[in-house]
């Protein structure tokens, strides 16, 4: 059930009435307390205010007709505005938005949400040259829809600013030290870029604002409390690395800068580092058990312990964690970890969704690893065995994993079942899914 907060950001259309999208088109969702306001634009701009609940939205949006749609945008946008009129269910599922009533469908993917810019960034270029100074933006939510924004240059500007259309705009007050012409220039072009609307790109080296007059590059200033948590392993050297188990990072923070780090792949590693200027660096070899893994394995393992000695930079992007230097780049996605109140799940996932969402923790969750395209359920429970059946459209192409059975109905629907046991977790599918519904049955032993 997806929160007001969750929902908002900037989406690109993929699909409509189940399949790819004939005409481009961009949704912005954004709220400012409890009014949220919902901006679309095919070849024009639809704009309106709307009631939202949970997992619903509805109201009517007005068309500004400054363009002469074609025959294919044209029907988009009226099926746009006659949804919203109508109401839609809305389901955030991962990073896609599904929009659908009895009329209608689409399918939108995240391309931007004010969550990923929350932090402190170091300004490392402006119109791609380096600050001739250190050059500073926090971004720091603030509780009703936006985020408050401090920006250190000479002066110190401070304001709010929200995304607003899919641009992020807002207004900031400075103090009134003297500049010298380069300094008051960067200073100015925040300013006028925020009134004005910065696009959000994320790139390689963190946050990209774009303007119509010029562009800042920020690189989030990564700190021990940004850094806590497990990770699991999306890529290495950009390849998937075959391996037994999925293979995991826990950073935990220490005093004095330190990180404790535990990795495993077909070893247990465990070490030290120290954080300074994003670059992680272990002034002693990783301690390693003796498991003989893999040629892969074991050259995954060399890359960690040898990265770590050398210094690895880290660059935060949501909830992804990149590691690099000249020799390697590791990226890291957080775990998702449910609430348990036993030993909790065998399969790590990067989102997680309680089945039984008004019994107790959930009960039921349903673990989805994006990286590994695959799905699994872990029941918490231990006087209870869980029967799970769904149905997945047809355009789905999806196999079943483990224990779990599939076969198709006679829509061409693919119905997936399995049965978790108490505190065991079961693996369900492999495979990208076109639209879904659940089904849950708890059993008492």
């Amino acid at each position: 059930m997806a929160t007001a907060d969750e929902i908002c950001g900037t989406y690109v259309l993929s699909h409509w009435e189940g399949k790819v999208t004939p005409a481009a088109a961009t949704l912005t969702i954004h709220h400012c307390g409890d009014v949220v306001t919902v901006n679309a634009t095919v070849s024009n701009d639809m704009t309106g205010q709307v009631k939202f609940e949970p997992n619903y939205l509805v109201g009517q949006l007005e068309l500004s007709e400054n363009q002469r749609p074609d025959q294919k945008q044209a029907a988009v946008e009226e099926a746009l505005m006659n949804g919203f009129s109508d109401g839609f269910h809305a389901i955030l599922e991962t990073n896609k938005l599904l929009l659908k009533n009895s009329t209608t469908s689409f399918v939108f993917v995240q391309s931007a949400k004010l969550s990923d810019i929350f932090g402190e960034h170091a300004i490392i270029a402006v119109n791609n040259q380096p600050p001739n100074q250190e050059m500073t933006m926090r971004f720091v939510p603030d509780g009703n829809g936006g985020s408050f924004v401090v920006v250190n240059i000479a002066n110190s500007l401070r304001g709010q600013c929200q995304i607003e259309s899919g641009l992020l705009r807002g207004e900031l007050a400075s103090t009134l030290v003297n500049a010298d012409d380069d300094l008051a220039a960067v200073e100015n072009e925040i300013r006028q870029g925020l009134h004005d609307g910065f696009q959000i790109h994320k790139n390689e080296s963190g946050i990209l604002l774009q303007s119509s007059a010029g562009s800042i590059q920020l690189c989030q200033i990564v700190s021990q409390k940004d850094l806590e948590g497990e990770y699991v392993l999306k890529s290495f050297n950009g390849n998937i690395v075959p391996t037994t188990n999925q293979p995991t990072v826990v950073f935990t923070p220490k005093g004095d800068n330190q990180v404790g780090i535990s990795i495993v792949v077909a070893n247990r590693i465990r070490g030290t580092a120290v954080l300074e200027q994003n670059i992680l660096t272990s002034e002693e070899p990783l301690m390693s058990t003796r498991i003989v893994g893999t040629t892969e394995e074991s050259n995954l393992e060399g890359a960690f312990n040898v990265g770590f000695q050398y210094g690895l930079e880290a660059i935060s992007r949501g909830s992804e964690l990149t590691l690099k230097n000249q020799d390697c780049e590791f990226v890291l996605t957080r775990v998702a970890a449910p609430e348990v109140q036993n030993t909790g799940p065998t399969y790590k996932g990067t989102h997680c969704t309680k089945c039984f969402k008004t019994e107790g923790n959930g009960l039921l969750f349903r673990i989805v690893n994006e990286n590994e395209k695959k799905w699994a359920f872990y029941n918490d429970t231990e006087d209870h065995r869980m029967h799970v059946q769904a149905s997945f459209g047809s355009r789905s192409s999806i196999e079943p994993l483990n224990n779990a059975r599939m076969y198709q109905d006679e829509d061409g629907r693919f119905i997936v079942e399995v049965t978790v046991n108490p505190q065991t977790t079961e693996m369900f599918i492999h495979g990208d899914v076109n639209g879904f519904k659940m089904t849950y049955d708890a059993q008492p032993i």
